[in-house]
């Protein structure tokens, strides 16, 4: 699914539906959720299956990947509690950030952190996104 990534998000998030179809997922793209700032959600439907929902919070693809690998994490560290919501909760706040960190290691290995925030301080605007070009490629992800 990471490999997506690097392709055209109309294409991936296309592919991205059949991936997790093939797996029990249910993944659906919705409408903002209303009077939210919430991307995305997921949950255990009647029937035991999963649900994904992903809404266009900020259109842009790294949003939308981050707010993917954010709910699979969901999937993958609390599927015994997917039934919650936000909530000042702090147990719902350590499985948010939990979910959060699942993403960014996803997305960026932590492995390549260093190297990632060593690019940060790369001043000339014309050599930072050639190095981030370089770095994404390194990494596998999209720039």
């Amino acid at each position: 699914m990471r490999a997506l990534t690097l392709k055209n998000i109309s294409i991936a998030s296309k592919e991205l539906v059949n991936i997790c179809a093939n797996h029990g997922i249910a993944l659906v793209y919705t409408d903002f959720f209303s009077k939210t700032y919430t991307g995305g959600a997921v949950r255990r439907l009647k029937n035991k299956s999963i649900l994904i929902q992903i809404a266009p919070r900020f259109k842009t693809a790294d949003s939308f990947w981050f707010t993917f690998f954010h709910e699979l994490g969901h999937i993958f560290l609390h599927s015994k509690e997917l039934d919650f919501t936000d909530s000042d909760n702090m147990e719902i706040n350590k499985y948010e950030l939990e979910a959060d960190e699942f993403a960014c290691n996803t997305l960026l290995p932590p492995e390549y952190l260093d190297e990632f925030e060593e690019l940060k301080k790369i001043l000339d605007t014309q050599k930072y996104v050639e190095e981030i070009k370089k770095f994404s490629r390194k990494v596998g992800v999209h720039a």
